[in-house]
């Protein structure tokens, strides 16, 4: 996608400005809470079951769609500052999320590609989306209730004034002579594109999640840890536009040799709807043993209920610095890190040719010691 490559573009000028930091390192956790610290950080998650990420951008041009449910991109770019444990920073963020089961990937690519559709095959359709465009605060502690054990709390506020958000579902089939319809559509927005519905004022939102997460050293060699973002998340929105449609094959046309026969028609209603758009939980888990310089992780990463498990081998020659390396066994996504106590560098994706690749996964965090 051109937004990724966008992103890593960026990612590889934050780096070249940050890299006199590197010679930094080496400073231990406690002093680095007895410091005023500013940092930024940039996250880019975008992953399809269906198609390359390339073919959203190209109308679905390309080959046949593979089985899958789940599409999602995941943008996070954040700018803060720590004292002492505190951390307060401000964000900007871009979510788009995609639920399908059924035939539902395989009717729009007939459609976009003006292919007909095949006769007397039923095409079960579902499609939850939602969107999350939104920007806000995060007021986060670190603390150490023991030697060996670092926990993490926060929360965050943010406001929003796009939304996307709601499901269709049903069935369509086409027979010799013409195509029949059975569908329900329910979704709040920002501009309409069903039933033309003119241009009416933006919903308001405003929206809350929270954070946990924990360090804990459970041995010399062994290390675990775990992060869940977004727990108990949540936008409210105000008036936002909505509409409720159906569409069913029961308005009566006669062809031209007086047949009488039916025709999907679609009819709805507009209006206005306060709902609370519920945003999916991030988790992830991380278990790394230490054999000298070696080290061995496995790790588990869930975005809703997507759930990519992973194993890494990093290699650490100095307590400063790291590099490592790592296979996804549901993405087939192999990712090479960088990591120092003031830099950061994750790149990852399933296909060197990014213009083919459906898991592109990078990563940017860097601060300072003031």
């Amino acid at each position: 996608m051109s937004y990724n490559l966008y992103l890593f573009r960026s990612v590889i000028i934050c780096c070249v400005t940050f890299a006199p930091l590197l010679c930094w390192g080496g400073d231990n956790n406690k002093k680095w809470y007895s410091t005023v610290n500013p940092f930024v950080s940039a996250r880019s998650f975008t992953y399809s079951e269906n198609m390359p990420l390339e073919a959203f951008d190209n109308d679905f041009q390309g080959d046949f769609p593979d089985d899958g449910s789940y599409e999602f991109t995941h943008n996070k770019y954040a700018v803060g500052m720590g004292y002492r444990g505190v951390e307060i920073s401000f964000f900007q963020r871009q979510d788009y999320y995609f639920r399908t089961v059924g035939d539902t990937f395989n009717l729009v690519y007939l459609d976009q590609n003006d292919i007909d559709f095949p006769v007397d095959e039923f095409f079960d359709i579902y499609l939850n989306v939602q969107q999350v465009d939104a920007t806000g605060a995060t007021l986060g502690y670190r603390f150490s209730p023991l030697p060996a054990l670092e926990l993490y709390v926060a929360g965050s506020y943010f406001e929003s004034d796009d939304v996307l958000y709601g499901e269709v579902a049903g069935r369509l089939w086409q027979t010799e002579r013409r195509p029949y319809a059975d569908l329900v559509v329910d979704y709040v927005y920002t501009e309409e594109v069903l039933l033309d519905r003119p241009l009416t004022d933006p919903a308001s939102g405003y929206g809350y999640g929270f954070d946990l997460g924990l360090a804990w050293q459970l041995h010399e060699d062994w290390h675990f840890s775990a992060l869940f973002e977004d727990v108990s998340g949540r936008i409210n929105w105000k008036h936002a536009p909505h509409t409720e449609a159906v569409m069913v094959s029961d308005r009566n046309r006669v062809d031209e040799n007086g047949v009488s026969y039916k025709v999907p028609a679609l009819s709805g209603k507009h209006g206005f709807k306060n709902i609370k758009q519920t945003l999916p939980v991030h988790s992830q888990f991380k278990l790394t043993y230490q054999y000298q310089k070696l080290l061995f992780s496995a790790e588990q990463e869930t975005y809703d209920k997507v759930r990519f498990t992973r194993t890494l081998l990093g290699y650490k020659p100095i307590s400063w610095f790291k590099v490592e390396g790592g296979y996804d066994f549901k993405s087939y996504t192999k990712s090479l890190e960088f990591w120092t106590p003031y830099l950061s560098l994750l790149v990852a994706t399933d296909k060197f040719d990014l213009k083919q690749s459906k898991n592109v996964r990078m990563e940017l965090k860097a601060g300072i010691k003031l």
